[in-house]
């Protein structure tokens, strides 16, 4: 069967880490984008809209501080 995925998906390391959480609409990417290190701290984080990159964009290092933000709007840098 094919699925359509709705909702919050959470994806997991092989250690039962959290690797990310997104969520989607029609099989899309589309709301709030969190992906984390194996050491569960949070090095991305954003949204999608209709499958693509929009908003505010955040990069954290290891420390948790922030690396670099970028804009996007519908997938293009700002």
């Amino acid at each position: 069967k094919n699925y359509i995925r709705y909702g919050l998906v959470t994806q997991y390391y092989a250690s039962g880490a959290v690797k990310s959480r997104s969520t989607y609409k029609k099989n899309r990417l589309h709301g709030a984008y969190e992906a984390y290190s194996e050491q569960g701290q949070l090095t991305e984080q954003g949204t999608y809209l209709a499958g693509k990159k929009h908003g505010l964009w955040t990069v954290f290092d290891a420390d948790g501080s922030k690396r670099s933000e970028t804009r996007y709007n519908r997938g293009e840098k700002q």
